[in-house]
């Protein structure tokens, strides 16, 4: 604003108030001999300002030609295309526009985005008949052509999918009644029902066992630890069973994994007789050929 006012400054000298009220023929004729007074003007390094004035109006002249030159074949401009961006977020703001990458996009010709534009205006007419794809029933489906004899035998498969569901839904919620566990809803809610279920089922027998006692109160820290350590085995065993002979998990193997710890990133660990000797003894308690990495090694089953 400095600048801009020191300019106007300057320029005053040039001003002459003839559309003025308070101006009057002396008043002028006072400010042209002032004007006249003034003398040449005195300009540094003019020639350095028509240069960098010249460099600026061609930049400017080259952006207008890029704005308005159509982008490749297609016969929109910049100018256009940002216009109608701009137009597309005022209308919707909260809306996050897509960004598309296409191959070949920069070459399509003005033919080609009208086509472009056509299929898409397609797909949207019938996406606002047939919902959300990621909610159609048949999401996924490679079928291109249904025929009317494929048609006929779908909508059979289709009666027999839902009279199996429905039996299903009836099963699931006598199970739940049974465990007193919430009518599932879902496919996912109906496998944690069974999951439960056949939990139940693996349960030890508590024939005899008082559970309204005391002790399961006072005894509540030990019976959790108890419960922590038996998932733990649990998931040891469905880890390692399919590797470990079922006598391996009767063995102590304490000393045998201190000597593959301690030796197993040793170079000269096949001339110490603690090494090898655990090294076999692992070995024989695998049932395929025991883990090369010395930390597979090292872990107790």
């Amino acid at each position: 604003m400095t600048q801009g006012r020191g300019i106007c400054t300057n320029l005053a000298w040039f001003d002459l108030e003839l559309h003025s009220h308070n101006t009057n023929k002396k008043a002028l004729l006072n400010e042209l001999g002032r004007t006249l007074n003034l003398g040449r003007p005195s300009l540094k390094n003019i020639t350095d300002q028509i240069n960098l004035l010249k460099e600026t109006r061609h930049k400017l002249n080259d952006y207008c030609d890029a704005v308005n030159t159509a982008i490749g074949q297609s016969g929109v401009t910049p100018h256009e295309a940002y216009g109608k961006l701009l137009r597309i977020r005022r209308q919707c703001p909260a809306v996050r526009l897509p960004q598309f990458n296409l191959p070949g996009m920069t070459s399509w010709s003005s033919l080609d985005c009208q086509r472009k534009r056509a299929a898409v205006a397609e797909m949207q007419s019938r996406l606002t008949t047939i919902g959300y794809l990621r909610e159609h029933p048949f999401r996924g489906s490679r079928i291109k052509v249904l025929m009317p004899s494929e048609q006929e035998r779908l909508e059979e498969l289709c009666l027999v999918a839902w009279q199996a569901t429905g039996r299903l839904r009836a099963r699931a919620k006598n199970l739940a009644d049974l465990l007193g566990l919430a009518t599932p809803q879902v496919g996912k809610d109906a496998e944690v029902l069974c999951r439960a279920a056949q939990r139940a089922l693996e349960a030890p027998r508590l024939d005899g066992v008082q559970l309204r006692t005391g002790e399961w109160q006072a005894r509540r820290d030990e019976i959790r630890n108890l419960l922590e350590a038996g998932a733990q085995l649990a998931a040891l065993h469905a880890r390692f069973d399919s590797i470990l002979i079922p006598e391996a998990w009767e063995q102590e193997l304490l000393e045998t994994r201190r000597h593959l710890v301690n030796y197993g990133r040793k170079w000269w660990r096949l001339f110490n007789g603690n090494y090898r000797n655990a090294r076999n003894r692992l070995a024989g308690l695998c049932r395929t050929a025991a883990p090369g990495e010395i930390e597979k090694k090292g872990e107790p089953p």
